[in-house]
């Protein structure tokens, strides 16, 4: 990921609606069912500039991976995360180091009792500007710190007053040009999923309060703290940031808002009007495990803020991409993306989204083409990856990269 701190470029709508990061969602830019900007075509061709297509060696021994947990990316390198597992209750995270062409270089620490281990491994991040890979131990409740050649720098102790303490961890979003990381969790003692600061000596700063801004239904808080957190599980659809900006965009799926963090403030910034709102009680009794009767409502699966724009995939079989600069939203009926089902995004550097391709797509692939039936969907490139792939032992990355400006 390139070295430099984006800045997320605000609209002047944005700015006379926001009102100095004191906004309510009532007050948000209104994005209504004719403000829309309908395109044809595949995605592909209207937003994404290029693919890069990236086989990890697997002819080494030491790069070997089961699957792909995660990456990260910064300075032409890439931090793949996996888990191997032997007996039961035997499991060893694995962070290893590949350059831009798929060769492997090195990995980063070890799970194990030494200082410059970690006894377990609950989230991970990298400081794009020390050239740091972060990891979060929290049976030592400890930040381990390893620069990209995968030697140990040190550990910061979290101060035991944190808001996790004593339950199982944290999910660090990114860390940010002062060296604090941004970080999020569901608490015991609060209804909702909330953000904070974790400093770099460890401290945290107050939370970003998501219930202040998030309960403008017809909801009274009273009625919201006895939910226990049955509403706060759908507070924020599942959301990818850009890690080389301090500005992260979040969308809260129950009534389809999008939130801006920057600095200590906190701000809504747009009503996705469009899209029908579920009622208060709906919202009230929502339920992963009877979800049927919320299908009719909108809950966007994956929301992907980027540099430029906020890329929402996908509601009702369409996609969304809203461009920062100019407050348009773009719409488009769904076209199956190669990079784009749920648990191939991995992270966001800029405007190129890094994923990964998992084993089960390669093959279904494969068989496709070899099939009397092959409709040649796939350009010759994409082919010859998919063939590569198929042969290798380890997995392949994907790099797509968004056009700088989006069509007229």
């Amino acid at each position: 990921m390139r070295k430099v701190l984006f800045a997320v470029l605000i609209p002047a709508s944005f700015l006379c609606a926001c009102n100095n990061g004191n906004s309510t969602p009532d007050q948000s830019l209104q994005i209504t069912e004719k403000d829309l900007i309908h395109l044809e075509g595949s995605f592909e061709n209207n937003f994404l500039e290029s693919w890069e297509y990236i086989q990890l060696e697997g002819d080494n021994p030491d790069a070997l991976m089961p699957d792909i947990e995660g990456v990260l990316y910064d300075d032409g390198l890439l931090f793949v995360r996996s888990t191997m597992y032997g007996s039961y209750n035997d499991r060893q995270t694995l962070i290893k180091v590949f350059d831009r062409s798929g060769k492997y270089l090195n990995d980063i620490g070890r799970q194990g009792r030494a200082k410059n281990e970690y006894l377990s491994f609950c989230d991970w991040a990298i400081n794009t500007r020390s050239n740091e890979v972060i990891v979060f131990d929290n049976f030592a409740w400890c930040l381990k710190r390893y620069d990209y050649k995968g030697n140990f720098i040190g550990q910061t102790e979290l101060a035991r007053n944190t808001p996790q303490d004593g339950f199982y961890g944290m999910e660090m979003e990114k860390c940010l040009s002062d060296g604090s990381i941004l970080y999020h969790g569901g608490l015991a003692i609060l209804p909702s999923h909330e953000y904070f600061h974790l400093n770099p000596d460890g401290t945290y700063q107050s939370p970003y309060r998501m219930t202040e801004y998030l309960l403008h239904c017809d909801m009274d808080p009273s009625e919201f703290i006895e939910l226990r957190g049955e509403v706060a599980v759908t507070d924020i659809t599942s959301c990818w940031s850009d890690i080389t900006s301090d500005t992260t965009y979040l969308l809260r799926a129950l009534d389809n808002h999008i939130y801006k963090i920057y600095g200590d403030s906190m701000e809504c910034v747009a009503n996705m009007a469009f899209m029908p709102d579920m009622p208060y009680k709906m919202k009230c009794d929502y339920d992963y495990e009877n979800d049927d009767q919320y299908m009719g409502y909108s809950i966007p699966n994956f929301f992907y803020d980027m540099k430029d724009y906020v890329y929402i995939w996908y509601i009702h079989d369409n996609e969304y991409l809203f461009d920062k600069r100019t407050s348009k939203m773009y719409h488009m009926n769904h076209d199956t993306l190669h990079i784009s089902l749920p648990d191939m995004i991995a992270s966001i550097s800029g405007n190129t989204l890094i994923g990964w391709s998992p084993d089960y797509y390669i093959n279904d692939a494969v068989n496709l083409m070899d099939s009397p039936d092959y409709d040649h969907r796939f350009t010759p490139q994409l082919e010859a990856f998919y063939r590569k792939a198929a042969r290798s032992d380890n997995p392949a990355i994907i790099i797509a990269r968004f056009k700088e400006n989006a069509p007229d």
